[in-house]
């Protein structure tokens, strides 16, 4: 996978949580537009921020790389 297949992964997941952008960005201490630059694969997500978003998506931290379907 690359940044933006997983980029795009994090949003998919993110929006079926029912959880904003702000909110990732707020918990991880990031500005703003930090995580919507990675969802659209304008910018490389660091392996442990990846964690980090998952821990606040409260996920296990490989969902990221598994297929379609496997974070609901």
């Amino acid at each position: 996978m690359n940044n933006i297949e997983i980029g795009k992964r994090i949003k998919e997941i993110r929006l079926n949580h029912g959880i904003t952008s702000v909110h990732i960005c707020r918990v991880l201490d990031k500005p703003r537009g930090w995580l919507p630059r990675r969802e659209n694969g304008k910018a490389s997500i660091a392996l442990h921020d990846l964690f980090l978003i998952a821990n606040a998506l409260r996920v296990p931290g490989d969902v990221f790389f598994k297929g379609q379907g496997s974070a609901k």
